[in-house]
């Protein structure tokens, strides 16, 4: 199996380019069955829930669990804001919590533009911005975490959500051994992207953060080697020249989960 990637201690810190990116926690990625568990979203880059931001309400597109192949809505009937989301784990097995949120339209000036797209993998885009000094940037955001309720049974690690941007798991991580390559897929509304800019975000037990990038291949696919034991993030981005509404559409997913090395 082929994969270039370069690993570094990461240090984490604020630019004034950078965008905002989501991600879901659960209060714990293996809890006990037949209890509720409570999943928060949290918006920052730096995957550290003592300096990111618990957000308190967000305006939820979709949101849903996969026990199974069916989702089961999470959006009561009164709908738009949410902050804390309740799963019932009935069952033992994996549960994936999957939400889309509306986007947001920012106001970007040139430089701040240009030192974001750098930032974040696309120096070719940024090169090719028109010349003009405030540009508009149409985000877009779909975040996922899968928990283990004391058994890594099922198929909900792989289950699409059928989104306009999402990562998918190929293989169950919690089923998985130290050293072996986890195939995350980069799908929009099920069809495989490639050439997009994935970077993998691990937390270690003992609170040390650990990057790598890779760009998905044809298939809209890469290859994770799980070789720390800790928390996982995978975040995957996407910007174009927007067809109508702003200058750029930013597409940003992410997926949490915990390899144990058991």
């Amino acid at each position: 199996m082929k994969y270039i990637y370069t690993t570094f201690l990461i240090l984490l810190f604020a630019t004034a380019g950078s965008a905002q990116e989501y991600y879901l926690k659960p209060q714990t990625f293996i809890p006990n069955a037949e209890k509720e568990i409570a999943i928060d979203i949290y918006r920052g880059n730096k995957f550290d829930t003592t300096a990111d931001r618990k957000i308190e309400n967000v305006k939820i597109k979709s949101a849903a669990y996969f026990k199974e192949s069916k989702p089961v809505s999470l959006i009561d009937s009164a709908g738009a804001l949410k902050s804390t989301f309740l799963i019932p784990l009935k069952d033992k097995g994996l549960y994936l919590a999957s939400v889309e949120l509306y986007g947001s339209v920012e106001q970007k000036s040139k430089t701040s533009l240009s030192n974001q797209f750098t930032e974040e993998g696309f120096a070719d885009l940024a090169e090719k911005i028109a010349m003009k000094q405030l540009f508009s940037v149409n985000n877009h955001y779909a975040v996922k975490t899968l928990i283990m309720a004391e058994k890594a049974s099922g198929d909900a690690y792989k289950m699409p959500s059928e989104s306009d941007f999402e990562i998918v798991l190929m293989q169950n991580p919690y089923k998985m051994k130290y050293g072996e390559d986890v195939t995350v897929q980069i799908l929009s509304k099920g069809k495989a992207m490639p050439k997009v800019h994935v970077s993998i975000v691990t937390k270690t037990l003992s609170g040390s953060l650990f990057s790598s990038e890779q760009i998905s291949d044809d298939d809209g696919k890469v290859y994770v080697k799980l070789n720390r034991a800790g928390i996982w993030l995978i975040k995957a981005i996407n910007i174009v020249p927007a067809e109508k509404e702003a200058d750029f559409d930013r597409w940003f997913s992410s997926y949490s989960f915990s390899f144990n090395n058991l």
